[in-house]
């Protein structure tokens, strides 16, 4: 399997050898501490695992350091971008990209496939190293000295995270909840599958489940271990439709407890049901901020008004708006669309100019262009 950068991903040669983690920019220390796979009694590495790859490195980390268990108590989970750049030899993936994500704040990567935003959670995760600027957590750069300590506040959903086939559901959990050092892992483990609706399915192999199974799987492996930074890629990917509103409600409550979330998507509709901020971005930050401030940078506010048939034209009621004071109004069916200089003073005077003039109005609210539409009008101007 080939990596971003070109290489053959480290996690397909398994846990042993001083190759684990060559190229992920690791510090030779590092190396020396990778578990060995001898202590595991199944082949525990799946091609493209970074969640597990995030794992390793911090076992390792935290052996180093002499230390038994993580604790991400008394730790604020802030995450910061500093003008981060990422090249894969000629090829910038991420270019001079800073933004901020708060405690309880879900903020969204938003852009098509290839425009660096698993690159981007990679960086924030630890996984590999900007090629120039700074990634922070709480305020602290990633080091040889803090790493581990940052690492085992982040759960890391991956978009191909790879599970142990042969291991049931419940077991999968449970390893995982023990090379993070979980305190009582079995425990753990049951404390996710039941959040995530999997209990049911405890006992039956990986490799039986539907893709929405298993992303639901792999969705609780990044949360076994209570971490307060979560970074998620594609998280509703092969869910239906209720089990994506499930994972939205989680989002929130996790956000509500205080957790910093990161969630990457090419789906603009869904990132805007999510997120409380989104970034958009083509290799560069385009935009950022909250999708209703975007909207009305990019496009104004635009008030829409919906109509009963009528048999006086259409653009006879366009004719009565503009000149009640709206300007750039446009057709749509049965609908008028306009932009008013003080929407919240005009819109009375509009309904009711309609209204004298005969129209029949069936609803009047503010229009909101979607977010792709907001994501293309802003990628335009880059050009």
């Amino acid at each position: 399997m080939e990596a971003e950068d070109g290489k053959t991903d480290a996690v397909e040669r398994g846990f042993g050898g001083g190759e684990l983690l060559k190229d992920f920019d690791a510090e030779p220390w590092l190396l020396d501490h990778a578990p060995d796979a001898a202590n595991l009694p199944f082949d525990p590495v799946q091609p493209g695992d970074d969640s597990l790859l995030l794992c390793l490195v911090q076992h390792a980390s935290f052996l180093q350091q002499g230390q038994t268990h993580y604790t991400s108590s008394n730790i604020p989970p802030v995450i910061a971008a500093d003008r981060v750049t990422r090249r894969f030899d000629e090829r910038v993936a991420v270019e001079n990209v800073s933004f901020e994500v708060a405690a309880g704040e879900v903020f969204g990567l938003l852009g098509p496939n290839g425009a660096g935003k698993t690159t981007t959670l990679r960086m924030l995760g630890g996984l590999i190293l900007p090629t120039s600027g700074t990634v922070r957590i709480d305020g602290e750069a990633y080091t040889r000295a803090n790493g581990g300590a940052l690492r085992a506040r982040i759960g890391f959903l991956t978009e191909t995270p790879g599970l142990w086939d042969q291991l049931t559901v419940e077991d999968n959990l449970s390893v995982y909840a023990r090379l993070f050092s979980v305190p009582s892992p079995d425990f753990a483990a049951q404390r996710v599958l039941r959040l995530l609706e999997l209990w049911d399915r405890r006992g039956d192999r990986a490799a039986v489940l539907s893709k929405g199974m298993k992303q639901k799987l792999a969705l609780a492996r990044a949360l076994v271990h209570d971490p307060q930074v979560i970074l998620l890629d594609e998280p509703t990917a092969n869910l239906d439709p209720q089990t994506a509103r499930t994972v939205r409600d989680l989002l929130r409550h996790l956000r509500d407890e205080g957790r910093t979330i990161v969630v990457s998507t090419h789906n603009l509709d869904e990132a805007e049901r999510m997120a409380d901020r989104v970034g958009l971005v083509s290799a560069r930050l385009i935009a950022i901020g909250q999708p209703a401030v975007l909207r009305r940078e990019v496009f104004g506010r635009r008030l829409r008004v919906r109509l009963l048939p009528s048999a006086r034209p259409l653009q006879d009621f366009a004719g009565v708006v503009s000149r009640q004071g709206a300007h750039d109004v446009r057709l749509d069916g049965n609908e008028l669309s306009m932009v008013l200089d003080a929407p919240d003073a005009g819109t009375p005077a509009i309904v009711r100019a309609l209204v004298d003039a005969g129209a029949e109005i069936r609803a009047v609210f503010e229009d909101e262009p979607a977010l792709e539409d907001v994501y293309m009008k802003l990628l335009s101007r880059q050009a």
